[in-house]
């Protein structure tokens, strides 16, 4: 691990950042949650293409933590402990929702003499239900891995699970917008959607604000997390890539494209959509490069 100087209160303190979660962790966290929230939503919708595309992505995300346990051939050993590990949940979740999503999918995507059940029937009602509750698991599971990490002060806050979950609903949204000139109408009209997107770029933005305020009054180690991200060596990814351009930008397109319902904030929904993707990947990499133990003195 590695020891990066922080001033505070007037004196030079060292602090030790946490080296062990890297980028694949990142692409676990990030894949996961915006695929389970693109799946859910593209359930809800009625897109069965977006929520494959959902689960393609949860899956990747998958092979990205197969990819950091070093050997993935043990990968039977991510289920041994769900009673003491977030981790172990979280691999729980995703089959159960890589299963019952698949089977969720098939009388959506098959012809209906091809599956067992029709949509709309009991079992598929059952199914789909299983498949939207696992979807809501690994969303809110995403910040649970973080939270309950007393050594890492900046981790260990209730708010991060909502703050994943909504930036996970907020992306999968977007991708649904940007992509629903291919994928067809959904069920909601598109005005209404734009206004849902504002709403959740607007609790985003807040929750992680409100995030960074909490912190500033907690421990040492918080609050030396806080200033990387403020004005340290991460504050360019974070005030520039998180709360710039991967959330008050879409927030001006999606509010010109729900107020103007010009042409040219339309097509730049697609572009929204990018952006809010790029911020939530830098959101979550900035997250886990800001942890900080607490100094023992």
């Amino acid at each position: 691990m590695q020891t990066v100087p922080a001033v505070l209160d007037e004196f030079a303190i060292g602090f030790t950042v946490q080296r062990a979660w890297g980028s694949l962790v990142v692409m676990y966290l990030f894949l996961g949650g915006t695929g389970a929230g693109l799946f859910l939503l593209g359930i809800a919708l009625g897109t069965a293409p977006g929520a494959l595309i959902g689960l393609l992505l949860v899956g990747i995300g998958g092979l990205a933590l197969l990819a950091d346990l070093g050997r993935p051939r043990n990968f039977w050993r991510a289920f041994t402990h769900p009673r003491t590990s977030w981790i172990s949940r979280g691999t729980y979740f995703i089959t159960l929702l890589l299963l019952f999503g698949v089977l969720t999918l098939f009388p959506r995507l098959l012809p209906a003499d091809q599956v067992p059940w029709l949509a709309g029937g009991v079992l598929d009602s059952v199914i789909r239900w299983l498949a939207l509750v696992a979807a809501f698991l690994v969303m809110v599971y995403t910040g649970f891995v973080l939270s309950p990490s007393p050594a890492i002060p900046f981790w260990n806050a209730a708010l991060l699970p909502l703050i994943f979950l909504a930036y996970s609903v907020m992306t999968g949204l977007g991708i649904l917008l940007a992509l629903d000139p291919v994928l067809g109408p959904l069920s909601l009209p598109l005005q209404a959607l734009e206004a849902y997107q504002v709403a959740l770029i607007g609790a985003c933005l807040l929750l992680v604000l409100g995030h960074l305020v909490i912190m500033r009054g907690s421990t040492t180690a918080a609050r030396a997390s806080t200033r990387l991200l403020i004005r340290g060596p991460l504050a360019l990814e974070f005030v520039g890539g998180v709360v710039a351009l991967g959330l008050i930008l879409p927030l001006v397109i999606t509010l010109g494209a729900l107020l103007g319902r010009g042409a040219t904030f339309s097509t730049f929904l697609g572009v929204a959509a990018v952006l809010k993707l790029a911020g939530d990947y830098l959101f979550r990499s900035v997250l886990l490069r800001a942890g900080l133990y607490e100094p023992l003195l």
